[in-house]
């Protein structure tokens, strides 16, 4: 029977027409060109970007769903694309393609795209991101331009977890750094990807992202922060979080819920979010 509800609830659910997004470009000062979708807020309504996980783009379902929820909802929503270093990229990317860019430069990307708000928008911008799309919100570092942040499936890299990486690999790397090597490709394991193709500096930027620097970089906040977890995913990956301590901060546990809140789970995520931004309007 739960099966057979979780069935129709999606069957609806993905039969309501969706707010239309404009579509939307703009160069990075590199020169890449990168796109989101746009939908504008209702009624000075605050305004989120929203950053899809890693490999991914703004069609994931998580996302995709989360902003036509939160559109429909009247909140404006800005979704990018992360270029992942191809200009114009609309496609998700292989873990055998060649991985040029960083943790640290996606977090740029997300900068550029808090800038481009701040001149289109009067209202509110409140920082989301799902999986490392959170990770891209925690580390941008001119948190007075949000009015706050949610974090959705936060991460951190290391040997548990749904961004889990092999650490005799990352030691291996490190050691090529500090002897002075010229940066090559390696072949590493990251994630879901047995085979992530990556240059070792980017692939050090993105793995400084530990358990430790995650818990520094919280406890530095200064602005109303959301986590939203899976239940599932706290207890399995994230037992770090618990040794937090930072008043601006709530951390919200959904229960039966995954990393990406599949199945009949996903209403709860978006009525979590909706009830966070609904109390601080």
């Amino acid at each position: 029977m739960r099966n057979l509800c979780i069935c129709l609830a999606l069957l609806y659910f993905h039969n309501i027409a969706p707010a239309i997004a404009e579509q939307v470009t703009g160069q990075l000062p590199n020169g890449i060109w990168v796109n989101a979708e746009y939908h504008a807020a209702e009624d000075h309504k605050p305004t989120i970007l929203l950053i899809h996980p890693f490999q991914q783009t703004n069609r994931f379902s998580t996302i995709i769903n989360l902003a036509d929820s939160l559109a429909d909802s009247g909140y404006g929503v800005l979704a990018p694309n992360l270029s992942l270093g191809i200009s114009n990229r609309r496609q998700s990317m292989a873990c055998e393609a060649i991985h040029m860019q960083g943790l640290m430069q996606d977090i740029e990307e997300a900068s550029f795209w808090i800038n481009w708000l701040a001149e289109k928008v009067d209202s509110r911008v409140i920082g989301m991101g799902h999986s490392t799309g959170a990770l891209q919100i925690l580390g941008y570092p001119n948190t007075d331009k949000l009015s706050s942040i949610i974090l959705i499936s936060l991460v951190a890299i290391g040997a548990e977890g749904a961004a889990k990486i092999d650490m005799d690999q990352l030691a291996q790397a490190r050691q090529a750094s500090d002897k002075g090597l010229p940066d090559s490709l390696g072949h590493f394991k990251f994630s879901y990807c047995q085979n992530y193709v990556s240059s070792r500096h980017a692939y050090l930027d993105t793995a400084e992202w530990d358990a430790e620097k995650v818990s520094r970089q919280l406890q530095s906040l200064k602005i109303k922060t959301d986590i939203i977890l899976g239940d599932e995913d706290y207890r399995r990956e994230q037992p770090w979080l618990v040794s937090i301590m930072n008043p601006d901060i709530s951390l919200h546990l959904i229960k039966n819920a995954n990393h990406f809140f599949s199945g009949i789970e996903e209403f709860d995520l978006h009525d979590k979010v909706l009830e966070i931004l609904d109390s601080a309007e």
